[in-house]
């Protein structure tokens, strides 16, 4: 199995459906923000708030929403990808060091402190920094 394979499919399907899905609620802001039709409405509201200020606000929560939905699929994508690895190379990681290494540096930091370790890797040429735990 072509394990970058599948991790660079999902990336592009996560990258996809951002660039996709974004599109509404920017044009919303986008016209909000320029009084174009239908927001080009009064010039001012009755309750003292710029006029159409629930819907920038809706529109703006949604990006942050649809952000945050991104980011948890490569999230999940990325330990997917490292676990398959894991299981591939059998080199089975110790579940209370994985956890504290994880807890402590965050994952990503965590997998390249394992592959490191235990395939005798130097991160050194890397171009993501890191300092091991």
């Amino acid at each position: 199995m072509d394990v970058l394979f599948f991790l660079k499919e999902r990336t592009k399907f996560i990258r996809h459906f951002y660039e996709t899905a974004e599109k509404p609620f920017r044009e919303t802001i986008h016209k909000i923000e320029n009084g174009a039709t239908p927001f080009d409405g009064p010039s001012y509201a009755e309750n003292g708030e710029p006029p159409f200020m629930q819907e920038w606000i809706e529109a703006t929560r949604a990006l942050d929403v649809l952000g945050r939905c991104c980011i948890s699929m490569l999230s999940a994508s990325l330990k997917l990808y490292f676990k398959t690895w894991e299981s591939k190379l059998c080199i089975p990681w110790d579940h209370d060091m994985k956890k504290k290494v994880c807890k402590k540096q965050g994952f990503i930091k965590a997998y390249q402190f394992y592959f490191g370790r235990v395939l005798g890797l130097s991160w050194d040429d890397c171009p993501v920094k890191s300092r091991y735990p």
